[in-house]
């Protein structure tokens, strides 16, 4: 093999590793951004029974200040 091929070989490995790198990385967004809306959608509902079930706070003390 020549010094050529020797580098053409090396740099198809590192490409290959980096688009190796790149689809975990996708994965892990992917994973990320679903996450992500089943949080919001759940703090949406949250919001959305706070709003209907507002309720005064009341101290278990006498005084005590909350």
């Amino acid at each position: 093999m020549t010094r050529l091929d020797d580098e053409i070989r090396e740099l198809r490995l590192k490409l290959a590793a980096k688009k190796r790198e790149c689809a975990d990385l996708h994965r892990r967004l992917d994973a990320a951004t679903t996450a992500i809306a089943a949080l919001h959608h759940d703090n949406t509902l949250l919001r959305q029974e706070l709003t209907h079930h507002r309720a005064d706070v009341i101290p278990i003390r006498p005084g005590a200040d909350l």
